[in-house]
């Protein structure tokens, strides 16, 4: 009996809007707590997160392991899937668009265009 309602609770589905005003299908787990059912991020708001984990500053710089580490924290906090291929292919797009430099050495510093936001 108890296995039957534990299998009936994950398969209640909630709506709900998150942050970005979009419904995301919620699953109850078996702890009582919400967990957002996890799902790739679009493109233009994954350049959005990327450039906001980027420091504000004139001179400001991370590591791209730092960067990396960040967004994935970010995403999985909104309920997004982590895609390492997506998180490359955006870094370069934001690099070719000029919002930010990745340099060899592996450290990655915005520009002034994408400090004033995409």
């Amino acid at each position: 009996m108890g296995g039957k309602s534990i299998r009936k609770e994950r398969n209640v589905r909630f709506y709900c809007n998150n942050i970005f005003s979009r419904h995301w299908p919620i699953s109850r787990n078996n702890v009582g707590g919400l967990a957002q059912k996890e799902q790739p991020m679009n493109d233009k708001r994954l350049k959005r997160i990327i450039m906001e984990n980027l420091p504000d500053t004139e001179r400001g710089q991370a590591t791209r392991i730092y960067l990396e580490i960040a967004v994935e924290q970010d995403l999985k906090s909104l309920g997004y899937e982590y895609c390492s291929q997506q998180f490359n292919r955006n870094l370069n797009r934001l690099h070719d668009m000029q919002h930010l430099v990745v340099f060899t050495n592996g450290w990655i510093r915005p520009t002034q265009a994408g400090l004033k936001g995409l």
